[in-house]
């Protein structure tokens, strides 16, 4: 049987208004007690979904709004990056100032040059970089450790190889920030590292062998690096500190590595020297 009290949505407004205005009901009266609790709680629930409503319909402005500042700003960007790599290759020693603005303002876009630019524009971004004494520190630091990354993972010719080797030379802080990185970058051919090797003055060599025991490397990172590491310390002078280090990696990854013949060349170097020391 249908239930007869029942208003339908379109008047529930109106229902409200005529109860606000009523005279208070009798609390004895065997209809308020009947109907009240049901109507007041149905009044109730059409309010709470009207209120409902309106907070969605903010919900979906806000959100739009957002969605549309978003995709402006994305615009500004990628009108930034557009406006840098202009002419960049013909005119980077007038625009080297503004390559500092915008990498600083937009960080992004200084691990995009390396993917983006020929290899003759990086040239001439690299040598400016070396050769400049006023270079922002900031802009700097970003440079070696976002864009020299991005470089070896695109091109690990000698051409990189010979940037990596000036880099050092022209900033030796900055390079030592960096040194640390590239061991840890598993996307990084480990050629790199080991041809760069090679290259070092003696001095440098046992800079970079302390720079490797200093490093907190993972099972894959050391694993990524066996040949260079073994390389290394085959030619440093050992000292306590170095023995530690290589020991300490050898047992923590033994059971990663073991069958690599680099860490059965690590170990048995290892063992050699220790066998001195005893």
């Amino acid at each position: 049987m249908p239930v007869m009290w029942t208003f339908s949505s379109s008047s529930q407004s109106l229902l409200k208004r005529c109860l606000d205005v009523a005279a208070p009901a009798e609390a004895d009266n065997k209809w308020v007690k009947k109907f009240k609790r049901k109507e007041e709680k149905s009044v109730e629930n059409e309010t709470k979904k009207d209120e409902n409503n309106k907070n969605n319909v903010v919900e979906v402005f806000d959100s739009d709004l957002e969605s549309r500042e978003s995709e402006k700003q994305e615009k500004s960007t990628s009108d930034s990056y557009e406006e840098l790599l202009e002419n960049l290759d013909t005119e980077i020693e007038l625009k080297f100032d503004f390559l500092q603005e915008k990498c600083l303002a937009y960080p992004d876009f200084i691990t995009k040059l390396p993917e983006k630019l020929s290899t003759s524009a990086i040239e001439k971004i690299c040598k400016l970089l070396f050769d400049k004494s006023d270079v922002d520190k900031q802009f700097l630091d970003m440079f070696y450790q976002k864009f020299f990354p991005t470089l070896l993972k695109r091109d690990n010719s000698w051409f990189s190889l010979d940037l990596l080797v000036k880099a050092e030379i022209a900033h030796p802080v900055a390079f030592g920030k960096l040194l640390p990185m590239l061991l840890k970058d598993i996307e990084i051919p480990n050629k790199v590292l080991q041809e760069f090797y090679q290259i070092l003055n003696e001095g440098k060599k046992a800079i970079f062998m302390k720079k490797i025991v200093e490093t907190d490397l993972t099972a894959e990172e050391f694993e990524h690096n066996l040949f260079t590491i073994h390389t290394a310390y085959k030619n440093c002078i050992k000292n306590m500190q170095t023995q530690k280090s290589i020991q300490n990696l050898l047992v923590k990854y033994s059971e990663r590595c073991s069958s690599d013949k680099n860490y059965g060349k690590l170990l048995l170097s290892f063992l050699q020297e220790q066998k001195k020391i005893w």
